[in-house]
């Protein structure tokens, strides 16, 4: 269906071998399949993806996990992760002999979900344990406030 909706929309050159899906190049990890972009990321700088190996210039996405899965859970794991990777956005960091050694960075913000969303909840505040512990009116109280922040900045948490 992906590569469907890309040809729909004009892109060419798109096909099973030139689009890698989730699921595809995964590693097994203490006994768990692990799905990792970065899987395919390296298939692609190998050569297993499609027997020539490529340079990836740059990670895009929505999320900071599409680009690196050490990003973090909690809001404050994930701006350290951003202040260390800095000179990395919009910018190719190292190059080898030739070989992009660490592509630029670009993200694309997507205000609907993620997993940025989980660094947004408290569930002890409303004395629970987890977040599953949470019920969707919950949710949205806790999802509200943490908006109501960007809309009023003098009320914005350090």
């Amino acid at each position: 269906m992906t590569i469907d909706n890309l040809k729909s929309l004009g892109f060419t050159g798109v096909d099973p071998v030139t689009v890698i899906l989730k699921g595809e190049f995964t590693k097994t990890i203490a006994g768990k399949i692990d799905i990792s972009k970065e899987w395919r990321r390296l298939a692609v700088i190998n050569g297993q993806a499609d027997g020539k190996p490529h340079n990836v210039v740059a990670a895009i996405g929505d999320n900071l996990n599409d680009l690196d899965d050490r990003a973090g859970k909690t809001n404050q794991e994930r701006r350290a992760y951003v202040e260390s990777i800095k000179n990395r956005y919009g910018s190719i960091g190292k190059i080898v002999d030739r070989q992009i050694l660490e592509p630029a960075y670009i993200t694309l913000p997507n205000p609907m979900y993620g997993a940025w969303e989980l660094g947004i909840y408290n569930p002890q505040a409303l004395g629970k344990q987890q977040l599953s512990e949470l019920s969707p009116s919950q949710l949205n109280q806790q999802r509200k406030q943490a908006l109501s922040r960007w809309l009023h900045p003098a009320s914005k948490q350090p």
